[in-house]
């Protein structure tokens, strides 16, 4: 498989044994739209995805030093604790 330019190749978490293009440090997550995060591991450490709007694809980012992340009701944003 070849991704576009700027991108990279991932395992697809969906699909196991089939790959997917991301940007890089994007983890393969895919592609997003408006002002949306999750967590990578929600309670456990602050590691989340954000939406990067002007490229849709989510980028990886973290809750400052100490706070773990966790999802908000709607699953739509994260807040750090």
């Amino acid at each position: 498989m070849n991704c576009e330019a700027g991108q990279v190749c991932y395992a697809n978490p969906t699909k196991p044994g089939y790959a997917m293009c991301g940007l890089p440090g994007t983890g393969g997550s895919g592609s997003c739209t408006g002002n949306t995060a999750k967590c990578v591991a929600p309670g456990q450490t602050g590691t989340y995805q954000q939406c990067e709007n002007w490229s849709g694809q989510y980028v990886n980012a973290n809750c400052p030093s100490g706070l773990n992340c966790y999802n908000n009701a709607s699953g739509t944003g994260v807040y750090c604790q």
